[in-house]
C-alpha cells in the first residue's frame, strides 16, 4: 500500500501523481520512464499554476534528430506530449539538454518552468511501474506496484512482485545504469580537477561510471583516453562489471602499480625518446644557468657596484660635513670626473644587466613556450615552489626552471641598487659638487690617499658582504646539488626505482619541454584516493587533462596516504573561485535505513558532530529491517551459535543461497574459525569473489574489504582496531550486521553511545 507522507497541507497527492505517471508510461511503451521531475510555476504569465513534467528514459528512441535552419546543424529534440497535468517532455537521460534538469534538487528553480516540487523514481516493466518512490518538499511516498495501487488488484503477477527482503546475490554489487540524483549529476558534469566525497554506499563509484557514460556517449571522448585507477584487484573487477553493464568496454582500469609501470615510467619508445630529450635539455639549462652565475653572481660588477654606491653615500657626507677634507680635496674637476667615470661604469652595468635580463626572458619564453597559452603550466611551478623546499635538490631544480634564484639573488638586488640607491646618492652627489662654487681643494695627494683608503675599505666591506651572503658556498652547494639532481633524475637505468616525487619532476620537465607531444589522458579517475600518497596523486595529475578523485577521508587506511583533501599538492588546481571543488554525496544507496542510521551516526561521532535522525530520508520499503547488533562472544560455543543463527536467517529470508560473510583480523583467528566450523559441520570457504557461493560461511580478511559489500556480515570489534577500520567494516553490510565483542564495550566509546541511543542493539 502506498504511503502519502505529505505534511504540508496536502498540496501533493501522491496517488494522483502515480496515476498521471502510469498513464504517461503506458502511452510511451517504447521509451519506458525511470524518473520524473515536476515543475510548478506559481507566478506564470497566465495567472494560474502552470505545471510541467520532465521524464527521463534510457531508451534512445526518445531522441529526435532535426535540422535547425537557424543554427545550420542537426539538433536533438525530446519527445513531447500532454497528460492530465499539462505538457511533458521525455529526455534520453544523457542527452546534453537533460543536464540542466538532472543537476537540480527539490526546491531549485527551473527557469521558466518554475520550481522543482516533485521527484519520482520508477522501475518500469511492461504496462506497469514498480518500486515507485516520490519525494516532494513536503514529504515522501512509496508504492510497490502501480497497477495494484491504482486498480486495487487482489493479486499481482509474480513477475511484478517487489520482494524487498530478497537479493539477487549474483548481481547485488552490479549497479546498473541509473539516472542520477541532483548531487550526482553536478558531480558527473563538472569539468577540470575535482573531488567526489562521501561515506560508503552513497554512489561515488556509480557517479564516476556515469561520468564515463557522459564522456564517451555525449562528448564523444574515446574510451581509450579514460583511465580508472584502483587500489586492488577486487575493486578492479567491480569497475569492470559496472562499465560492462553500460556497454563501455575499452576504458583503462589499472591499479597504481600498473599505471606506474606502463605509463608513468615511460617504458615505451615514445616516452623513452622524450626522456632523452628532457635529459639533454636539462643539461643545456644547467650549463646556461651556471655560466650566468659565474659571470654575474660573484663578480665585481655585482658586488663592487652595490658596495660602491653605499661608499658614495659616505663620501658625499664627508664632502658636505668634514672641513678638513674640504680643505685638502682641491681638484673638483678631478673628483667630478672620477664620479662620472663610476657613473658610467654603473650605467654600463645596468645596460648589461638589462640586456642579460631580456635574453633570459627570451629563453624563459622559449622554455615556457607561450606564457598566455601555458599559464596553467607556469602555475605548476609557481604553486609547488614552497612545497619543494622540503627537498633541497628539488627546491633548486624548480627554482632553476622558473629562474627564481636569478631573480632573487641577482635582479632584485641590482634593480633596487640601480633604480633607487644610484639615483638617490650618486646623481645627488654629482649635482651638489657641480653647483658648489665655494669649494677650495688644495692637496691632490690627500685626495688620492683618501680614495685609496676608500678602496681599501671597500674591499673589506666586499669581503664582509661575501661572508654574509656566503656567495662561494652558495655556488658550490648549487653546483653539487644540481649535479646530484641530474644523476638521480636522469639515470635511465634506475628509473623504475626512483621515488614518485622524482618521477614527478621528470614529468614537469617533460611537460615543460614537450608540451604538445606527451601522453595525456582526457580523464583519469582515482578510486579511494584518500589512500594514495600525495606524490602519487600529483604524478597522476600530470598525465590528465581532467582528474577526478573519489573517496572518503574517514576510510583512510594507508598510513602513508593522503588522508585529507587539504593535503593535496598543487591544491589550487582543484579550486574554483578560491574554494576546493568537493561534491559531497549524502544519500546511502547501499544499506537499509537501520544500517545506514548506524553507519551515518558512527561517522558523525567520529567527525565530532551531533547524532542525527535520518529516517525522513528513507522510503518505507527501505525500513523495518534488522537493527545492527553487538554480541558478546565468550567462547567458541557462543560463536558457533551466532553463526548458526545467521546461516538459518539467510536460508529463511532470501531467495538465493549465498554465504554469511565473516571478517577476521589475522591468520591465527582464521585458522581458529576453520577448526570450529569443522567440529560444527559448517561449510566454509576463503575469500573469492566468484566462487564459494554454495558454502555456509565465507571468511574474508578485514584488510581486504575496501570497495566491497555483502548482504549479511559478522565483524569483530577489537580494542586495537582504529576507528577508520571499524567504520570500513560496518559500511560493508547491506541488510544485516552483527559486531562481536570480546572485551569491554566502554573501550569503544562510539559504540557505547550508539547503544544508549538505541541505534545499535546489544545482546
Amino acid at each position: 500500500m502506498g504511503l502519502d507522507c505529505s505534511d504540508g497541507g496536502g498540496e501533493i497527492n501522491f496517488k494522483q501523481e502515480l496515476g498521471t505517471d502510469f498513464d504517461t508510461h503506458v502511452s510511451n511503451e517504447d521509451m519506458p520512464i525511470f524518473k520524473k521531475m515536476k515543475f510548478i510555476d506559481k507566478y506564470s504569465q497566465y495567472g494560474y499554476l502552470s505545471t510541467k513534467n520532465i521524464y527521463f528514459t534510457k531508451a534512445s528512441s526518445a531522441r529526435k534528430i532535426k535540422y535547425n535552419e537557424v543554427l545550420h546543424r542537426n539538433i536533438v529534440i525530446p519527445t513531447t506530449g500532454e497528460n492530465n497535468q499539462g505538457y511533458y517532455r521525455i529526455y534520453y537521460w544523457y542527452d546534453t539538454d537533460a543536464y540542466k534538469f538532472l543537476t537540480l534538487n527539490l526546491g531549485d528553480g527551473g527557469g521558466r518552468l518554475g520550481t522543482l516540487e516533485v521527484v519520482g523514481d520508477f522501475k518500469p516493466v511492461e504496462n506497469n511501474l514498480l518500486n515507485v518512490q516520490y519525494s516532494s518538499i513536503n514529504g515522501k511516498a512509496f508504492f510497490a506496484n502501480a497497477k495494484e495501487e491504482l486498480y486495487e488488484f487482489e493479486s499481482i503477477q509474480p513477475d511484478m512482485a517487489i520482494e524487498r527482503n530478497y537479493i539477487d546475490i549474483e548481481h547485488f554489487i552490479d549497479i546498473k545504469e541509473v539516472i542520477p540524483t541532483g548531487d550526482q549529476a553536478r558531480a558527473i558534469y563538472e569539468k577540470g580537477n575535482y573531488i567526489i566525497d562521501g561515506s560508503a554506499g552513497v554512489g561515488k563509484s556509480t557517479t564516476a561510471v556515469q561520468k564515463i557514460k557522459i564522456l564517451t556517449h555525449q562528448q564523444k571522448i574515446r574510451e581509450e583516453d579514460i583511465v580508472i585507477l584502483v587500489k586492488d584487484i577486487q575493486t578492479l573487477e567491480i569497475f569492470r562489471n559496472l562499465l560492462k553493464s553500460i556497454n563501455v568496454n575499452n576504458v583503462n582500469i589499472l591499479n597504481y602499480y600498473d599505471f606506474e609501470r606502463k605509463i608513468a615510467v615511460g617504458s615505451n619508445l615514445p616516452n623513452y625518446k622524450i626522456l632523452i630529450q628532457s635529459q639533454k635539455r636539462a643539461n643545456e639549462i644547467y650549463s646556461f644557468f651556471m655560466e650566468f652565475l659565474q659571470r654575474y653572481f660573484p663578480s665585481s660588477i655585482l658586488v663592487d657596484s652595490k658596495e660602491y654606491i653605499r661608499k658614495e653615500k659616505s663620501l658625499f657626507e664627508l664632502i658636505q660635513h668634514d672641513e678638513k677634507v674640504l680643505n685638502v680635496l682641491y681638484e673638483v674637476k678631478n673628483l667630478w670626473a672620477y664620479l662620472k667615470d663610476e657613473k658610467y661604469k654603473l650605467e654600463k652595468a645596468k645596460k648589461d644587466i638589462v640586456s642579460q635580463y631580456d635574453k633570459l626572458m627570451e629563453d624563459k619564453r622559449y622554455f615556457l613556450l607561450n606564457k598566455q597559452k601555458n599559464e596553467k603550466l607556469r602555475n605548476y611551478l609557481l604553486d609547488n615552489f614552497a612545497l619543494f623546499r622540503e627537498d633541497k635538490i628539488l627546491d633548486i631544480i624548480i627554482d632553476k626552471l622558473d629562474f627564481k634564484i636569478i631573480q632573487e639573488y641577482v635582479f632584485k638586488s641590482l634593480e633596487d641598487t640601480i633604480n633607487k640607491s644610484k639615483k638617490r646618492y650618486i646623481q645627488n652627489a654629482i649635482s651638489k659638487i657641480e653647483n658648489d662654487d665655494t669649494l677650495n681643494f688644495a692637496n691632490k695627494s690627500m685626495l688620492e690617499n683618501f680614495t685609496i683608503q676608500c678602496s681599501q675599505n671597500q674591499k673589506k666591506d666586499i669581503g664582509k658582504i661575501e661572508q654574509k651572503y656566503n656567495i662561494k658556498q652558495i655556488r658550490e652547494n648549487l653546483e653539487n646539488s644540481l649535479n646530484n639532481a641530474k644523476q638521480i633524475l636522469f639515470s635511465l637505468q634506475c628509473l623504475e626505482k626512483i621515488p614518485d616525487i622524482n618521477k614527478m619532476v621528470l614529468r614537469y620537465l617533460n611537460k615543460l619541454e614537450n608540451n604538445n607531444k606527451l601522453t595525456e589522458y582526457h580523464t583519469i579517475i582515482i578510486d579511494e584516493a584518500q589512500d594514495f600518497t600525495k606524490e602519487s596523486i600529483e604524478l597522476i595529475r600530470l598525465y590528465a587533462k581532467n582528474l577526478v578523485l573519489t573517496g572518503d577521508e574517514l576510510q583512510s587506511l594507508n598510513s602513508f596516504g593522503l588522508k585529507k583533501w587539504t593535503n593535496l599538492m598543487s591544491i589550487n588546481s582543484y579550486k574554483e573561485d578560491g574554494r576546493l571543488k568537493v561534491f559531497s554525496l549524502k544519500y546511502n544507496f547501499r544499506q537499509t535505513y537501520e544500517l545506514a542510521s548506524f553507519t551515518y551516526n558512527y561517522r558523525q561521532l567520529e567527525l565530532g558532530r551531533a547524532i542525527s535522525d535520518i529516517q525522513g530520508e528513507y522510503y518505507e520499503n527501505q525500513k523495518n529491517f534488522n537493527k545492527p547488533y553487538m554480541r558478546r562472544i565468550l567462547n567458541g560455543e557462543d560463536f558457533i551459535k551466532l553463526v548458526s543463527e545467521k546461516v538459518l536467517y539467510i536460508s529463511s529470508n532470501f531467495i538465493q543461497k549465498f554465504p554469511l560473510v565473516i571478517f577476521y583480523e589475522n591468520s591465527n583467528i582464521c585458522e581458529y574459525y576453520k577448526a570450529l566450523f569443522k567440529t560444527a559441520t559448517i561449510t566454509y570457504g576463503l575469500d573469492d569473489m566468484h566462487q564459494n557461493q554454495s558454502v555456509d560461511v565465507l571468511l574474508i580478511s578485514c584488510h581486504e574489504i575496501s570497495g566491497r559489500e555483502f548482504p549479511v556480515v559478522i565483524a569483530p570489534l577489537l580494542d586495537n582496531f582504529n576507528s577508520n577500520l571499524v567504520y570500513l567494516m560496518i559500511t560493508r553490510a547491506r541488510y544485516d550486521l552483527t559486531l562481536i565483542l570480546h572485551d569491554e564495550v566502554k573501550k569503544h566509546k562510539h559504540i557505547e553511545r550508539l547503544i544508549s541511543e538505541n541505534i545499535l542493539g546489544s545482546k
